[in-house]
């Protein structure tokens, strides 16, 4: 773990939420993204000779979003 310094400490709780940090907070708090990605796992594809694939919690969490707009 990192020590912090004292203008990060001072900085993270004087910051005002955004509308999207909140929507982001809210749906880690309703979605199960643990069975969620447990599901599809074995679909992901692995790492290959092409591209590495991008995150699979990161990809699932657009998706929501796209899904969303």
């Amino acid at each position: 773990m990192t020590q912090l310094s004292f203008s990060t400490l001072d900085h993270r709780h004087k910051k005002k939420q955004t509308k999207r940090e909140r929507l982001l907070r809210e749906k880690d708090a309703v979605v199960p993204w643990a069975v969620l990605l447990s599901l599809i796992e074995p679909y992901d594809p692995k790492a290959g000779k092409r591209r590495r694939p991008s995150p699979l919690d990161v990809m699932l969490r657009i998706y929501f979003l796209q899904q969303r707009y």
